[in-house]
């Protein structure tokens, strides 16, 4: 698995195993290996605002609408216009 996020500011993330790095940039939608969750500046820049995890949930259009669903939508009619008659 992974983590995906959006960052707002530069951050790196450091492997407790390895100690390599995993940078983030700021604007930039990224996806991380799971082991940034288990860096403390993961879960400070999440209560800080600094970056945002996406939601895991896959995203799914939304169908057109069947024809008994079609709406019709009739002009109003139109008051008679006041003023001068001719």
């Amino acid at each position: 698995m992974s983590v995906r996020l959006i960052a707002k500011k530069r951050l790196a993330f450091r492997n407790p195993e390895d100690q390599t790095f995993k940078t983030v940039m700021p604007g930039m939608f990224e996806t991380c290996p799971d082991w940034v969750k288990k860096d403390p500046m993961f879960r400070w820049a999440v209560q800080d605002g600094s970056i945002q995890v996406a939601d895991d949930a896959p995203i799914v259009a939304k169908a057109a609408p069947k024809a008994e669903e079609t709406v019709v939508v009739e002009e109003p009619k139109k008051a008679p216009a006041k003023g001068k008659k001719k």
